[in-house]
C-alpha cells in the first residue's frame, strides 16, 4: 500500500478481491491507522465478512506485517500458524467467539508450556483485532510460570572457559559474560574494534524463510552502545582475525558440553547476561552504568529479570556453613 500526499491530505488505496478501497488521512497514517481504517471500512461492506475466514486473515496479517516486524518473529509467526486447526483456518473470521477460541487454545495447551500457549493465542488475536477491530473476545489462558534463570558461579565460568579455550566459541562466550546478547555479539566484526573499545550496532537474526542475516541496528535505541574489552580479550580477537564465525544456535549446544566437560551446572548462553548484571552490581557499578554497558532501554526489566544480588546469596552461605 502506498501513501500518497494531495496537499494536506493523505490518500491510501488498496485492492481487495479485484474491488479498489480509498482512505483519506488529514496526517500521515501510520502502518496501524491504515489497517484499523481499511478494517472499519470494509466491515461495513456486507461481502468481506461473509467470505473472509481466519486463514485467509491470517495470511493477509502476515503480508501487512511482514516489513514492519522483525524477520524472526515473522518465522515465529508462521511456525505457530502451522499449529493451528484446519476448523480455526476454515472458519469465517466473525463467526469466532470466545467459545471457539478458547476450545483451540485447549487443545493447544494440552501439549505445549504457558508462554507457548500465551503467544499462539497472540496471534490469534492479533489477527482477529486486525481484521475486526470492535471484537471483545476473552479467554483464559494457563498461568504462566516464573522462570528461574540458571546463574553460574564465578568457578563456574573459569572452568567453562577454559574448557573453551582455542575453540570457536571461547572469544563469543566472554562477549556475552561482558553483557551482549547472544546476537550482538554473534554480528560484531573486527572493525567494530577500536583499542579496547567495541561498538555494538548490529545483531544476526533469524531469516524469516531461515538461515541468518545482520540487521544494521539492535534491539532498541539504548543498545547501540561501546563497551570495554580487557586488554586479554582484545590480543585474543586480534590474533584470531575475528570474533565469530559460525551459526548463533550452535552457541548454546558448544556451551553445554563444555559445561558437562567441566562437571557444573548447565545454564544457557543468555545466563551469562544475568551473570554480568548480578556481577557488576556486587562490585558496587551504578545502575545507569549496568544499563548503559548492557544496553537496557529501562531499568525496570534490568532490575526485575536480570539483577541476581550475589552479595546477599554469599552471605546467605556463610551463615548457613556456620549454622550447619
Amino acid at each position: 500500500m502506498k501513501i500518497e500526499q494531495h496537499g494536506n491530505k493523505y490518500r491510501v488505496r488498496k485492492t481487495y478481491k479485484g474491488k479498489a478501497y480509498s482512505l483519506t488521512f488529514d496526517h500521515k497514517p501510520t502502518q496501524k491507522e491504515i489497517m484499523l481504517g481499511f478494517a472499519d471500512l470494509m466491515e461495513n461492506q456486507e461481502t468481506y465478512g461473509k467470505g473472509q475466514t481466519f486463514g485467509k486473515s491470517l495470511s493477509e496479517y502476515l503480508s501487512i506485517k511482514e516489513n514492519v516486524l522483525s524477520p524472526s518473529t515473522i518465522k515465529n509467526y508462521r511456525i505457530l500458524s502451522r499449529q493451528f486447526s484446519d476448523h480455526l483456518m476454515a472458519a469465517n473470521i466473525y463467526d469466532l467467539d470466545a467459545p471457539f477460541i478458547q476450545a483451540e487454545v485447549n487443545n493447544y495447551s494440552a501439549n505445549h508450556s504457558p508462554k507457548s500457549t500465551s503467544n499462539f493465542y497472540g496471534l490469534i488475536s492479533a489477527v482477529i483485532g486486525t481484521f475486526r477491530p470492535k471484537a471483545n473476545i476473552s479467554i483464559t489462558l494457563p498461568q504462566k510460570a516464573v522462570y528461574e534463570p540458571k546463574i553460574p558461579t564465578t568457578e563456574d565460568i573459569q572452568k567453562v572457559l577454559k574448557e573453551l579455550e582455542g575453540t570457536e566459541y571461547h572469544i563469543v562466550v566472554q562477549l556475552c559474560l561482558l553483557g551482549l546478547r547472544r546476537s550482538e555479539a554473534c554480528a560484531c566484526t573486527l572493525s567494530d574494534l577500536n583499542g579496547n573499545l567495541l561498538t555494538i550496532n548490529k545483531a544476526m537474526v533469524v531469516n524469516p524463510n531461515g538461515g541468518y542475516s545482520v540487521r544494521n541496528n539492535t534491539k532498541n535505541m539504548t543498545s547501540t552502545r561501546e563497551i570495554y574489552l580487557p586488554d586479554k580479550l582484545v590480543e585474543e580477537i586480534k590474533q584470531k582475525g575475528y570474533i565469530f564465525n559460525g551459526f548463533p544456535n550452535s552457541i548454546n549446544r558448544a556451551l553445554h558440553k563444555a559445561q558437562d566437560r567441566a562437571g557444573v551446572p548447565r545454564c544457557r548462553i543468555h545466563d551469562m547476561r544475568h551473570y554480568y548484571v548480578s556481577f557488576a552490581h556486587s562490585l558496587g557499578m551504578s545502575d545507569a552504568n549496568i544499563m548503559a554497558s548492557g544496553g537496557w532501554k529501562t531499568d525496570s526489566v534490568m532490575k526485575r529479570v536480570y539483577r541476581h544480588d550475589m552479595r546477599k546469596t554469599e552471605e546467605q552461605k556463610r551463615i548457613a556453613d556456620n549454622l550447619l
